[in-house]
Parts: C-alpha cells; structure tokens; sequence
C-alpha cells in the first residue's frame, strides 16, 4: 500500500548515501511514503559504492542487504517493468524509468535532474525531484510524523550515539539543507510552545 504522498522510486545516486537512505528509510517505515527500486538500481549501488571504497565490499553488501529487508516490497521486479521509455539523455537511465512507471511511483528521487527531464517523464505521470525537495514535500505532509520520526531515528542510534545536532549537520552534508532547517524550526517551535506553558 501506498504511504500518504505516494509511492517514490529511489534512484542509485541516492541509494549510495547511507545517511540519506537512513532518513528516508525511516520515513517510509512511517507510513509517509512508500519506497520502490529495482535489482538494477541495487547493481549500480553496489558498483558505485565498490568503486568508491574497493576494500569494502563485505560492508557494501551487508548495507545493500540492509536496505532490501527494510522493505520485502520495494524492488520492482523486472516483468513489471514498463515495456515502452522515451528517449533520455543517458539510454542507460531507461531502466530507471521502466521500473519507476510499472511499479507506479508517482516520484523518482534523484541527485541528477538532467537525467530526468521532467517534460520526458510527464506523460508516464512521473515527476523528478531532488531528495530535499521530496524530504521537505514529506513534512509538508505531515511535518509532526517526520519530526517524530526523526527524533526516533537519533534515539535508535547506538554505535555510535547521534545527537540531533550531529544529524542535522550529516542532513546539510547530503544535499539535504531545506529539509535540516524545517526540522530545526520545528524544533524551535516546539521549545517555545514548552517555554510558554512553562510561564
């Protein structure tokens, strides 16, 4: 089932940031969305990050992992695929769009917009949009949930321990900065609603 806003399919240039995925992961367990990709987007994960960090495939494949139990759902399976893509600008990226539209995602969530232009993806009822601008599309939605969800994401964390000040600053470190500041005004509202009733 569909989370509130919809169904998003997460692209591999997002899956390979794990303080991303974390958040996002975290949100969708929420109920605010729910996740799609494909064994595709997870090769090119897995690549990326094995490119990036050679010696550590052992870490790469259990983080893979991690992300495929968090949800037994999201992978769009290649027989759902839609059968007809336009044209991209990158032919490679037509698999991202063939599992987006035959898994129904509404969204597909990247950090490169010029390889999904969104008059491309229009007619598939697809829209391309950044992880900040989808994350603060979420607390638009339900802004009380995700800053819950974010509070229970900094608690959960033991090894090692995460303040919130330290989330925020790994959420600015992601391309994530619109989405950190609406967290840091609701926090701010919160502490003068708390201030208020105190007086």
């Amino acid at each position: 089932m569909a989370g509130s806003c919809g169904a998003a399919f997460i692209d591999a240039n997002v899956m390979v940031r794990a303080w991303t995925m974390d958040v996002m992961l975290s949100l969708a367990e929420a109920g605010m969305f729910e996740p799609l990709w494909s064994k595709f987007v997870l090769d090119e994960a897995h690549e990326a990050l094995l490119g990036l960090r050679p010696q550590a495939e052992s870490q790469i494949v259990s983080y893979l992992s991690a992300v495929q139990r968090s949800n037994s759902y999201a992978c769009v399976p290649e027989s759902e695929f839609a059968v007809v893509v336009p044209d991209l600008p990158d032919p490679d990226d037509g698999h991202v769009v063939a599992a987006a539209a035959g898994g129904g995602a509404k969204w597909v969530v990247t950090y490169n917009l010029r390889d999904f232009p969104a008059g491309i993806l229009a007619p598939l009822g697809l829209k391309p949009i950044l992880p900040d601008a989808f994350l603060c599309m979420l607390f638009s939605c339900d802004g009380s949930l995700a800053v819950a969800t974010m509070r229970r994401l900094v608690a959960d964390k033991r090894r090692p321990p995460r303040t919130m000040a330290e989330e925020l600053a790994g959420l600015r470190r992601n391309g994530l900065a619109n989405f950190a500041a609406a967290l840091e005004e609701a926090f701010a509202e919160e502490a003068g609603a708390e201030r208020g009733g105190a007086s």
